[in-house]
Order: structure tokens, then sequence, then C-alpha cells
């Protein structure tokens, strides 16, 4: 009889990211909800992308309480209150499409460019990352579009990336542990 897996603990031990998740499930939920109601979704996009930096804004201010707002943390506090800045200029200005293309763009490619210096950290430790570092390439890539061509094609497609990195991101954990796996049933072979 196996042991059921805890997708949680997983994701937690494998992920590139430094933070750790409760709730991989509901990512997988969430982005395939945004994938299905992508359509709908654009019609709030700008409210949607006004929460999601608000969330991240309030997390950096989470993450600097926590480091008692020592000097590690001034970097932190300035994120989080330069996210919710950028969170109340989306909401004032959501029906301005190049305004929330400018904020989801510039927000997104920063949040990328934080995940590719872990996954970097973990390819020179030959751990793993190298699929995550392709995504947050390909994100950056279309970030770029995005700032550089803010249009209604552009949101859309956006939409459904933002779905599709709620599932990876639970999903490249998953498959770095199969690997790591891999590699030591392979080292028991051959030893």
């Amino acid at each position: 009889l196996q042991r059921p897996i805890n997708i949680e603990a997983i994701f937690n031990q494998y992920s590139t990211d430094n933070k750790k998740n409760k709730y991989p499930i509901k990512k997988i939920i969430l982005g395939i909800l945004i994938i299905v109601f992508r359509k709908p979704l654009y019609d709030y996009v700008g409210y949607l992308i006004a929460l999601s930096v608000l969330l991240f804004g309030i997390d950096s201010y989470i993450e600097a309480i926590e480091e008692k707002f020592s000097k590690k943390a001034i970097p932190k506090i300035i994120d989080g209150s330069l996210l919710i800045v950028a969170s109340v200029v989306v909401c004032i200005l959501v029906k301005e499409l190049i305004v929330v293309c400018f904020v989801w763009g510039f927000w997104a490619i920063l949040r990328e460019i934080k995940e590719m210096n872990h996954d970097l950290y973990h390819i020179i430790q030959k751990k793993y990352g190298f699929l995550s570092m392709i995504e947050s390439i390909g994100v950056v890539i279309v970030s770029i579009v995005l700032l550089t061509n803010p249009t209604e094609h552009h949101v859309k497609f956006h939409i459904v990336l933002l779905g599709v990195e709620f599932i990876l991101e639970v999903l490249f954990p998953i498959l770095y542990m199969y690997i790591e796996k891999r590699r030591a049933k392979k080292k028991e072979l051959t030893a």
C-alpha cells in the first residue's frame, strides 16, 4: 500500500521560488478557471491586475514584518510600496488599456527576473530550475510585447498565460521531483 502523494510538501521541497506555498491545488484550479473563463475576465482584467499587484504588495510588507523591519527588509518595503501604488493607479485608470498593459507587463518582468535569479541558483547547484527558467524567459518576452504593443489581443493572450503560469508553478516542482528520483535510481543502478 503506497502513501498518498502530498502535493503541498512536494511543491515546497522542489519549488525554485523561495516562498512556501500552502495551496498548490488551489493554484491549479485557479489557473484552469482563468483559462476557461478568459473571455468574461477580459472585461475585469484591470481589476484583476490591480488586485494581484495589491496582494503581492501586501505580501512584501508581510515579509518585511516577519524580518522585523531589519535592513534586509528595506527592499521588501520599497517593493510593497511601489506595488500598492501601482495597484491604486490601475484602479483609478482601469479603463485605460495602455496603463493596465504597462503595469501588468512591467510587474510581470520584475517578478520573472526575481524567479530567474532563483532558477539560476538552482541550476548552478545542479538541482533543478531549467524548465522554470525557460518559462520565465518566455513570460519576459511576452511581457515585453505587452509593453511595446498594448492591444486587446495581447491582453487576452496574457490572461491565458496567467492561467498557464498558475498551473506550471505547481507542475514544475512535481516534475523536478520525478527527475530527481530518476537520477537517484540511475545512480543506484550504476553504483
